[in-house]
């Protein structure tokens, strides 16, 4: 996105209720830096957050560029595993806890005012590794620690036992954040495992975009937790709907390719085609309907198709107060399911001038 779409798309998201709006990554790229200032100063309610490597330049770059937010953040990457511990970073796990403490204080020096320890790869860290180097940020300042699935390879009660025994560490003065991603289709598991192990904040995504399979969607989280989440002590404060219209604005400023059965956002996710469905529904929604299309401003629709048997036509015949008979139903239905394309059916004005070929068919054969 260029900087003018990222700040626009800032103020949709804020809108939305979330706590915190990562800007950016403001020393990669001249673009990242315009963007991330840009956001900071449209005065949102969100923390702007600005996210960092350790090292000086990062560091200063991310504060300065947050610097006309109302509230600011700068989240500081530091390595979280074994695994990049040896095979990216090369170097020992003193110098890990080290540069942890050394990020800090510059951060600090630097006039921030919350600093966040961004764990790479937490998940798949010891608990050992993860306890020195989240410590040595603390001691220096930190006020925020946060536990990253960077690869998905997590599994929603490892990571779970992994986020309560890292909040057992740190105590309830700390605050505690957890961000997913999604490779084996766990990330919205594993999130939502995170926050009940006593995360206080999950880093989320619209429509889930980000590297590879993604991250956690910002969407689908939020229904699991306004479903679900009275069973944990959760609730989710986001408007629903207007996180959905946020969604759509993404998807059409960057061209979204969006599986039709993505769930909220996709075509036909409150859709029903077979018949033994449709007829449950008929009688109430809540028989095959358990996300309300209505909390996210989508409608539910029952489509016609091979498996729908006759209730939706009569449905959509009754809809629209069009007048029918069990023997004008039953025609319309044989017809529908020897044609070669029964989607078209679905189109109002072919519906209709279906319904009146095959209703003054019944009638001419009548008048003979």
């Amino acid at each position: 996105m260029s900087v003018e779409q990222r700040v626009e798309l800032a103020k949709w998201i804020d809108a939305i209720g979330v706590d915190y709006i990562e800007g950016g990554f403001p020393s990669c790229s001249e673009a990242d830096f315009e963007a991330t200032k840009g956001i900071s100063e449209l005065g949102l309610n969100a923390t702007i957050c600005a996210f960092a490597r350790a090292k000086a330049a990062d560091i200063e770059c991310a504060i300065k560029a947050t610097e006309a937010a109302n509230k600011s953040q700068v989240q500081i990457l530091l390595t979280g595993s074994e695994v990049h511990l040896e095979k990216k970073r090369q170097f020992s796990l003193p110098d890990a806890v080290n540069e942890a403490s050394e990020a800090v204080r510059i951060a600090r020096t630097n006039g921030a005012q919350h600093i966040s320890l961004g764990c790479e790869d937490a998940a798949r860290g010891s608990l050992d590794m993860l306890k020195q180097v989240v410590a040595a940020g603390l001691e220096q300042g930190a006020d925020c620690v946060v536990l990253a699935d960077t690869v998905g390879a997590a599994l929603p009660s490892e990571f779970e036992d992994k986020v309560r025994a890292i909040r057992e560490f740190i105590g309830d003065d700390i605050e505690l954040s957890v961000h997913c991603h999604n490779d084996m289709g766990l990330a919205v598991a594993n999130t939502f495992a995170g926050l009940v192990g006593g995360a206080d904040c999950a880093q989320v995504s619209l429509c889930g975009i980000g590297e590879r399979a993604g991250n956690t969607a910002m969407e689908e989280l939020a229904t699991v937790i306004h479903y679900r989440g009275y069973e944990v002590g959760m609730q989710s404060r986001v408007d629903s709907i207007h996180m959905i219209k946020a969604c759509r604005k993404l998807i059409d400023e960057i061209s979204l390719v969006v599986s039709p059965q993505k769930p909220l956002i996709g075509r036909y996710v409150f859709s029903t085609a077979a018949g033994i469905h449709i007829n449950g529904m008929l009688q109430d929604p809540e028989c095959y309907e358990y996300v309300c299309p209505e909390h996210y401003g989508r409608e539910r629709e029952y489509i016609i198709s091979r498996l729908s048997g006759r209730s939706v036509i009569t449905d959509r015949l009754q809809k629209n107060n069009l007048p029918s008979s069990p023997e004008l139903v039953d025609r319309m239905y044989r017809s529908i399911i020897k044609s070669k394309d029964v989607h078209k059916y679905n189109n109002n004005k072919q519906f209709y001038d279906f319904y009146i070929e095959q209703r003054n068919q019944i009638h001419s054969n009548t008048n003979q």
